[in-house]
């Protein structure tokens, strides 16, 4: 930096852009050195020749040129009308204006690059983005910008500006580089008014621009700015291609010369395509003929551009179509694959001419290198008969472009117009012929050759650049959320339209047969242009979910339940798992047999077999009843156990059990209790036998009068009767009294026929006693003393009969026998004689007396009763001696 100035002083303008509100300054150069007297420096601007200073404030009109004398210079000036630097030789004192622009810029709207990578390509953001070497002025509303407001002028002072940009970029992909371009028009002219001999700016017309990327070599652009004028810049849109050679690529732009005014520019955008490719040619023909003849409406002429209408559906066949076949030796429709040849005889007989069409197709494809200049592309035919098409597909027409001269008609010119502005370079074009045959007669295509920039593009295979094209076919009845119900078939098709394909790798059919959460089949496939793999996941479930239906409370062992039952349906699956179940059904009604059905889904949409519960709801408590066996009798009462059994009545269930029968015994007033439960579980209310009456114990019945045993003198016998008692039910029938034997001797007395209320009977009492008379005793002769009678004689046996009186009775009958010595000798009826019995005993049988000794008499009455001599021994008596 130099301080002081060795030279005339020349000062410079720098012009503020109309709206900024700063003022700008240029650093003091030797102004004050020239005159000797002061030096000064103001920092803001470091402007290159440091013998020249200036101020300036924005808005206003020119003013008088600051004086040396003062030491400093102000002035105000409209900034859109004024954009030059002022010269002034002290010596000469002459003044000269230089081009020179400093805009502030303003911040843009955004950036406008079409490129992601690239920033700020219409510089709306001043030069964000760039990076600057050496010096450039950002230009903004001041001349006709390309785009929005502000532009670049790549010489700020005399210098070879450049600006450059690091773009992220990939290895082997094709770059388009569009930019806009002129020049500053400002230093072309010598008739400038304020161009002097001392500084004659006079620069060249023709500006130059350098366009370079990372690795590549730098391409030259110009602009010639006769006749230009900043109203009037004439910017001319330019493209750069470049290849980049590794994953960061600088895009540099460089002034030509080195200059005060330069090449001018703005608008850059970048896009990116794959790489494309590497050598120039074309595939030989493919011919395809998918449809039979069609009828159309008549036209007027071969080849008409009408019939081209009625091409059948689907239309003209895909790049990757399967009916396309290798033209060549063999194939009827193109005998020869460089120029198809094709001469056949019509398939129109039948056909009114010119009113039906039959359409034969050709494909070739041509690969053309990115950067490739393409200044003229045609199909050049011969013996199109009737006509023929020329269509261009690419990615700038991937649905096929048709020219206006893209018709060949019959009779007409055999080449297609330029087709040039069509095509794509830096990938492979389809080009595809549809040969119309309109009349019936030959059906013909002789010659079909492209050609591009005036040269036959000879038919040699494309370079493949590209791995083939694999597509995966999934065909199955597909189920929800991505799921597959059925058998699912997985094919593959594999294609390459540039190269043969050489290895194929899990590329064939494939049926996925059994349920899976996910299984992914890949195909990989290589041909010249690399490796693809694509993959597919598939998940199946084919298998319906089992569905179980539960019955809350569970039913008891009867199947029954007797409240109401909630049904709940849960359901188990394999891989999809269980989405939804029918809601719970609630059942409330009393009824048997009572169906609830439902079913759940899978994630996979199959739908289970319905579940159903059968539920049997009883809510009804059954009615009870107790019965008493056997029945009482009129009088109530039951002489036996009674047993009271429990049955019951239930109307839906039925009756599941009662209580044991209950026996009841002896009492009165009894009673028992008990319930039914039906098959629910419901219990009745409880049924009750009451007032029963028990009695199972007879009567009592004693013998009143007489004692059972007893002996009673005659006269003297109690009046028999009998005592009937029952303590519990009561007697009904007393007991009556019978008499048997009697008066004398053993009477028996019988009180029978006693029954109680309950209808016991009591069995028959009996007293049986005896009647007898008071045997007063023997009389003489054979009381005492002790009588001693002779054998054969007669005795006289007397004694005495009395009732209970005392009174003798006389109606005693009876016997005396006589025994000796033990022996029974004979008997003697007695008779009654004066108040006593007597007995004359004969002690013989017949004429022979009895044996003599021990005689015993014993006197048998009619009360039963024996009397023996033999007992008078208490009297004394001996016995009777017979001698």
């Amino acid at each position: 930096m130099r301080s002081r100035c060795d030279r005339p002083f020349r000062a410079v303008v720098v012009v503020a852009r109309e709206g900024s509100q700063r003022i700008h300054e240029a650093r003091w150069g030797a102004w004050a050195a020239q005159r000797g007297t002061r030096h000064a420096s103001l920092p803001f601007f470091n402007f290159p020749d440091p013998c020249a200073v200036v101020i300036v404030r924005p808005g206003g009109r020119i003013g008088t040129p600051f004086e040396p004398s003062s030491g400093t210079g102000e002035h105000s000036f409209n900034a859109r009308t004024i954009h030059h630097v002022l010269m002034r030789g002290v010596a000469a004192g002459l003044i000269a204006f230089a081009a020179f622009a400093l805009i502030l810029a303003k911040p843009a709207p955004g950036a406008e690059a079409a490129f992601p990578s690239l920033t700020n390509g219409s510089f709306e953001s001043g030069l964000a983005g760039w990076t600057v070497t050496g010096s450039v002025d950002h230009v903004c509303s001041f001349w006709q910008n390309a785009s929005g407001d502000c532009s670049v002028d790549m010489a700020a002072t005399p210098s070879q500006g450049q600006l450059s940009q690091v773009l992220a970029t990939t290895v082997g992909n094709n770059y388009t580089v569009k930019f806009m371009m002129a020049g500053n028009p400002a230093c072309s002219s010598n008739s400038a008014w304020w161009l002097t001999a001392s500084w004659p700016l006079n620069e060249p017309s023709v500006k130059t621009l350098n366009v370079s990327a990372t690795g590549t070599v730098a391409a030259a652009y110009s602009f010639d700015v006769a006749g230009k004028s900043d109203s009037n810049m004439g910017w001319t849109a330019k493209t750069y291609l470049f290849t980049a050679t590794s994953a960061s690529t600088a895009l540099t732009f460089q002034n030509g010369t080195n200059e005060v005014c330069g090449a001018t520019l703005d608008k850059i955008e970048v896009t990116e395509a794959p790489a494309g490719p590497a050598t120039l040619g074309a595939t030989t023909w493919q011919g395809q003929r998918p449809y039979a003849p069609v009828s159309t409406p008549s036209f007027p002429t071969h080849g008409n551009i009408g019939f081209y209408s009625y091409i059948p559906a689907p239309g003209v066949p895909g790049a990757t179509d399967a009916g396309w076949a290798n033209c060549g030796p063999g194939n009827p429709i193109c005998p020869n694959a460089n120029t198809i040849g094709l001469s056949q005889l019509s398939r129109l007989a039948g056909y009114s001419c010119l009113a039906a069409a039959d359409f034969t197709f050709y494909q070739a494809f041509v690969s053309i290198p990115f950067g490739t200049t393409i200044s003229q592309f045609s199909v050049n035919m011969s013996g199109a008969d009737d006509g023929a098409r020329v269509a261009i597909y690419n990615s700038a027409h991937p649905g096929g472009f048709v020219f206006a001269g893209s018709y060949i008609y019959l009779g007409g010119a055999q080449s297609t117009t330029d087709m040039s502005s069509a095509m794509v370079a830096g990938e492979v074009n389809r080009v595809v012929i549809t040969q119309v045959d309109d009349c019936y007669s030959g059906n013909n295509l002789n010659s079909a050759q492209i050609f591009l920039n005036g040269t036959v593009l000879p038919p040699t295979p494309p370079s493949d650049t590209t791995p083939p094209v694999i597509t995966p076919t999934v065909t199955g009845t597909l189920g929800d959320n991505g799921w597959y119900i059925s058998n699912v078939n997985v094919l593959w098709t594999v294609t390459d339209p540039n190269s043969a394909i050489t290895s194929q790798t899990g590329c064939g059919p494939t049926v996925v047969s059994a349920d899976t959460a996910s299984v992914t089949f890949t195909c990989t496939a290589t041909s010249s242009g690399g490796t693809a793999s694509q993959s597919v996941t598939l998940k199946r479930d084919a298998t319906a979910p089992t569905a179980t239906a539960t019955v809350s409370p569970a039913p008891n062992g009867a199947g029954w339940n007797n409240s109401d039952v909630t049904v709940t349906f849960t359901g188990t699956d394999g891989p999809s798992g269980i989405a939804s179940c029918t809601a719970a059904v609630v059942l409330s009604a009393e009824g048997a047999g009572q169906l609830a059905s439902g079913t759940c889904t899978d994630n996979a949409g199959n739908v289970s077999a319905p579940a159903t519960a059968t539920v049997n709801i009883d809510k009804t408590a059954p009615t009870a009843s107790a019965a008493a066996a056997p029945a009482p009798n009129a009088n109530g009462w039951n002489n036996t156990d009674v047993t009271v059994t429990f049955t019951g009545t239930d109307g839906l269930s039925g009756i599941a059990s009662c209580s044991a029968a209950v026996v009841l015994g002896e009492g009165a007033g009894q009673s028992a209790t008990g319930t039914c439960s039906d098959k629910a579980g419901n219990v009745s209310a409880p049924a009750t036998a009451s007032n029963i009456n028990v009695d199972k114990t007879a009567p009592s019945v004693t013998v009143t009068g007489v004692t059972n045993g007893a002996g009673y003198i005659v006269g003297g016998v109690p009046a028999a009767g009998c005592a009937t008692t029952d303590t519990l039910s009561g007697v009904a029938t007393s007991a009556t009294v019978t008499t048997a034997g009697g008066p004398l001797a053993s009477v028996t007395v019988t009180c029978a026929g006693a029954t109680d209320k309950a209808g016991n009977t009591a069995a028959a009492v009996t007293a049986t006693y005896r009647v007898s008379y008071d045997f007063c005793g023997f009389k003489q002769p054979i009381l005492v003393p002790v009588q001693e009678f002779k054998t054969g004689s007669t005795i006289p046996v007397k004694f005495c009969v009395k009732d209970a009186n005392g009174v003798a009775v006389a109606t005693a009958t009876g016997t005396v026998e006589a025994y000796v010595n033990g022996v029974l000798q004979g008997s003697e009826a007695i008779r009654f004689s004066d108040g006593q019995y007597i007995a004359n005993v004969q002690t013989k049988t017949g004429k022979v007396d009895w044996p003599t000794g021990t005689l015993e008499f014993r006197v048998k009455l009619n009360d039963g009763s024996t009397h023996s001599t033999n007992t008078l021994s208490t009297d004394g008596v001996k016995g009777v001696k017979l001698k």
